[in-house]
């Protein structure tokens, strides 16, 4: 094995290895799922039990697909350290390690400090299974245990306190540790004195000879928090990285808008970096709030008040102070809320930095110091996940029976984005939880600010109102006016954008002095090729209050105008589509959206016309629901538009209607589009039409009608010397060919799409290419063609084609016998399609399952995962859906298989999928014993001439069969088709299906 993982399950999830760290996994199922296993070591668990455990809900077959999934997710990360086989599961012991047995381990040795140190919270606080609870209960006893001694080892009380108070902040409801807190705190005042008295005498030194005796602070030095911290794990790992030694910078400026959690972090910090020094004392940090401080109060007062250090008359208070900073060898000053005398803080921090080496100043603020040495660490809003915990948990403060449910759930993740994943905002809303349900909070989330505000006593942000408009106070009035502006932005924008919108020659001053002042945030990744800033929906709410209604539609039409620039000069025809105009469309999308939805209103012509350039974005993101959408709204808008672009919309919300399944619908758009286009024979969307047509007959099995379009549509390209159309048409002349079986033609003609094309098109080609090619028999190079083109649609965003090249690549590996591969990637196409909602996509995969459980000769398992495909979804998906049924009745002994595999023969022929015909009857030949050898043998000539050996997967198991054939004379191929197709089916259960519009279902 190689390094083992460090699982931390106390507090917050983290999977650790060497520099590796993950925080969170595909689901909380998955994560409770490790918790279980790693928390037990070695042991096999039965798939069944876990199954039975985490999903106990669900149907059985249901709960072991879910069980299947998160195995895959965990597989991905513990790789061999995690064991599976068809009947168990189990962790490696020698792959891992927990903070679970190193605390357990800690306690049993008596190490009461590393016990709690090492004690970082609740097991998996955010879960609340039976199993979870009664772990949480015996782990929070034996803390409670060692923490009790760990506090009666304290040589004084001041130091039994603060260990009490850190100890009550990790187990807040723990009654021994809840009565060592109370019978310590009266008593702490009388020991300050005998504690400083009984210090031995300190050193002469001249510098700090006029000090005088610190008397008691006039607070604790950390404010101590009741609610449970929740989130925020990679900044906290982020300040644990800075505060150790070495680590550079000794200055931190935590900013972030008001109500974004920033003191809280710092206490929390404050109180890890406490519990788990080598030996804690209070006087290693020291902590002071600016937000009650009285401007004229000079900040050298109240430090020394913060210190316990008594007022005297010394000419160097700054000296003074610095003396008591330099004591111990690492010394934390935290300063809170610095926005308000920023300037002061930026000269008291630069001072004590240089007069006292061991410490380091973490500074709390709306904005940055401005100062050398300075790193600023930005506090973006909470995740999602995160501020539906933290939502739930302090909900759970007011009104104790909350908890998420099924009802609830949708509408506190809507109000928790709503919200920004603002911590002030989430627990403002969550103490409302008495008197409004979600739902009802949700749909008062419009109204004023002012709403969202609190009554509790000694609190600093009473409502979001009051945090925004002190921040908007502290800006100057030229700031003021490009802040509210800005809000006619729907999402992040450049600084090209803001000039061009708001008609300013440089914002490049503003914009960075808005952000500095937490007003704005950086929407692009740090590596990003352009800068985007973004504004928070809470203070866009404030903004727009701010600003007056005829500016406000001035900046809209000015938006609406930058964006149809943007989208018109971005958004190319389909051959020039590439990663950086879907990265382009991407960052822009909902400013297109804003755009589209004012242009609708003013000037459809040119909202169509926008429209038509940015749809194969909403395509290749699989948005088609929402691209037909306003394309339909498009079609709606009066006046009516000019033919061309009523055909060019047309021909585009037909080829959305073909991928989201609705066949009836696509060929009748598409078929009014190209009647609408052809009197204008230079339109390139008539060449689209064309094909797109041909694309949906083909999937309506109309081959005919298909090849007809599909070589007008090559014709209309090569007139007009369009390499990708003519590619794009060759594509669809091979696609027909594969269908009907002539399996050498689809390969030229592939071949010939796939020369010299690059891009989002050479993807598209290579799919087909790779389905064609394991068809041929060459199931090696159809996966490496599949892998290629997968990589290629993973790097264009292109999720529905993603999917599809996945399960032909799972088909591929299937038939080269590799059926693990198989698997992997059934597994990832399925989520894909789940993902995007696609249930033909997952039906397919289906059918896939069923498959591979059949070749495992799992019967009943393949017919579980074939009733799970249900309903077919065309005539062509009833006759692979048939043939698929009766191959597993057939291994399953029902005498009514050959009847079943009749009918698929029967619906293949009539299709004219030659490939499909062929392999029902193959099938029907081993249900039927005495056409087994005859039929057989014929068979295997049908697929010389085609090009199609037989699947070495399905060479192996017919090796038996191969033996009778080649004793038999063979029937010639029609001759033995027509008498399979003959045959009386005789008696026993038939499938029946209703009547659908024809498509083939696995080979779309």
């Amino acid at each position: 094995m190689n390094e083992r993982w460090l699982i931390e399950l106390l507090g917050e999830l983290r999977v650790v290895r060497g520099a590796r760290s993950v925080t969170r996994l595909s689901s909380r199922k998955t994560e409770a799922l490790l918790a279980y296993l790693a928390l037990q070591p070695g042991r096999a668990f039965p798939r069944e039990v876990l199954a039975d455990q985490f999903w106990p809900e669900a149907s059985p077959e249901s709960a072991r697909h879910s069980l299947r999934m998160a195995l895959s997710s965990l597989r991905k990360l513990f790789g061999e350290g995690l064991a599976t086989d068809n009947q168990t599961v189990r962790l490696h012991q020698e792959a891992i390690h927990t903070d679970v047995s190193a605390f357990e381990a800690a306690v049993h040795a008596g190490r009461w400090g590393d016990a709690v140190g090492l004690y970082r919270g609740a097991l998996l606080p955010a879960l609340y299974d039976d199993w979870v609870v009664q772990q949480q209960t015996r782990l929070a006893e034996l803390f409670g245990f060692a923490a009790c001694h760990w506090i009666a080892e304290a040589t004084e009380r001041t130091i039994a306190l603060d260990r009490a108070i850190r100890a009550v902040a990790l187990a807040p409801h723990h009654p021994d540790l809840l009565a060592a807190l109370e019978r310590l705190q009266p008593q702490v005042e009388s020991h300050v004195g005998e504690k400083r008295a009984s210090r031995p005498p300190e050193p002469p030194n001249p510098t700090v000879a006029t000090m005088a005796p610190r008397g008691a602070p006039d607070k604790p030095a950390l404010p101590l928090k009741l609610t449970r911290f929740i989130g925020r794990a990679s900044e906290l790992m982020c300040l644990q990285d800075w505060l150790v030694p070495g680590s550079g910078t000794r200055l931190m400026t935590l900013t972030g808008p008001g109500g974004s959690g920033k003191t809280r972090l710092a206490i929390e910090l404050a109180q890890r970096t406490t519990v788990t020094a080598p030996s804690p004392t209070r006087d290693t940090v020291w902590f002071l709030s600016l937000s009650d401080l009285s401007p004229a109060t000079p900040l050298t007062d109240a430090l020394r008040r913060t210190l316990g250090l008594a007022d005297t008359t010394e000419t160097d208070p700054l000296e003074t102070i610095a003396g008591v900073l330099r004591e111990p060898p690492t010394a934390l000053l935290i300063l809170d809320n610095a926005e308000q005398q920023i300037d002061a803080v930026g000269a008291l921090t630069t001072a004590l930095l240089t007069r006292a080496p061991g410490l380091r100043c973490l500074v709390t603020s709306r904005r940055r110091l401005d100062i050398e040495g300075e790193r600023e660490l930005p506090l973006r809003p909470l995740g999602q996940d995160e501020a539906v915990e933290l939502f739930e948990n302090r909900a759970q403060a007011a009104r104790a029976d909350f908890s998420l449910t099924d009802t609830n759930r949708a509408s506190v993740a809507a109000l928790c984005q709503r919200l920004d994943g603002l911590p002030l905002a989430l627990e403002i809303a969550a103490a409302r939880i008495t008197v409004l349900s979600p739902a009802q909070l949700l749909a008062r989330i419009g109204e004023r600010l002012d709403f969202y505000s609190r009554q509790q006593r000694e609190v600093r942000h009473r409502s979001l109102r009051a945090a925004i408009q002190t921040s908007y106070e502290l800006l100057s009035e030229p700031l003021q006016r490009i802040f509210t502006r800005l809000v006619v932005f729907s999402s992040g924008w450049t600084l090209e954008d803001a000039q061009s919108v708001l008609g300013e020659s440089d914002l490049f001053e503003e914009l960075e002095a808005l952000r500095a002042h937490s007003l704005l945030y950086y929407v692009s990744a740090p590596d990003a090729p352009v800068v985007r800033f973004g504004m928070l929906e809470t203070l866009s709410s404030f903004a727009r209050e701010q600003l007056d209604p005829l500016e406000a539609e001035g900046l809209a039409q000015r938006h609406a105008a930058h964006f149809f620039d943007l989208g018109v000069a971005a958004g190319p025809a389909v051959s020039r589509i590439t990663p950086e105009w879907r990265a382009r469309c991407f960052a822009a999308y909902e400013n297109l959206q804003s755009a589209l939805d004012w242009l609708r209103r003013h000037d459809p012509e040119r909202a169509a016309t926008l429209i038509l350039e940015v749809a194969p974005y909403w395509f290749g993101i699989n948005f088609l629901a929402e691209g037909q959408r306003q394309l339909e709204a498009c079609l709606a808008a009066k006046p009516t538009l000019p033919n061309p672009l009523k055909g060019a919309l047309r021909q585009t919300l037909g080829y959305f209607a073909e991928e989201l399944g609705d066949l009836p619908r696509a060929r009748a758009l598409l078929e009014e589009s190209v009647s609408l286009l052809r009197p204008y024979p230079e339109d390139i969307f008539l060449g689209w039409a064309l094909h797109n047509l041909g694309t949906t007959l083909i999937r309506c099995a109309d081959y005919d009608g298909a090849v007809k379009n599909a070589t007008v549509a090559r014709d209309f390209w090569q007139a007009k010397g369009d390499a990708t159309g003519i590619a794009a048409a060759l594509t669809s002349l091979a696609q027909i060919a594969r269908h009907r079986g002539q399996i050498r033609q689809a390969a030229t003609l592939a071949e010939d799409a796939l020369r010299d094309r690059t891009g989002w098109w050479r993807a598209n080609i290579m799919t087909v290419l790779g389905s064609i090619r394991y068809r041929q028999g060459r199931a090696q190079e159809a996966r490496l063609l599949l892998t290629q083109s997968a990589q290629l649609h993973e790097s264009y965003g292109s999720t529905t084609r993603l999917a599809q090249t996945l399960r032909y690549r799972a088909l591929a590996a299937l038939m080269d016998d590799d059926i693990r591969s198989a698997e992997v990637d059934c597994d990832q196409a399925e989520q894909i399609y789940q993902r995007i909602g696609v249930s033909r996509g997952v039906a397919l995969t289906e059918m896939i399952r069923a498959e591979i459980a059949l070749y495992q000769e799992e019967g009943q398992k393949a017919q579980a995962f074939l009733k799970r495909a249900e309903p077919p979804h065309t005539v062509a998906d009833d006759a692979d859906y048939l043939l698929l049924a009766g191959r597993i009745a057939l291994l399953n002994g029902d005498t009514g298989a050959h009847q079943t595999l009749h009918q698929a023969l029967r619906l293949f022929s009539e299709s004219g999928l030659l490939l499909g015909q062929l392999e029902a009857f193959e099938a029907l030949a081993e249900a039927l014993p005495e056409y087994t050898g005859s039929w057989l043998a014929a068979a295997s000539q049908q697929r010389e001439s085609l090009g199609a050996p037989v699947p070495r997967i399905e060479n192996r198991r017919r090796q038996e069969y191969r033996l009778i054939a080649q004793t038999i004379i063979p029937l010639e191929w029609p001759q033995a088709l027509s008498q399979a197709l003959d045959v009386g089916t005789g008696t026993g259960r038939s499938v029946h299906f209703s009547p659908g519009v024809s498509a083939p279902l696995r080979h779309p």
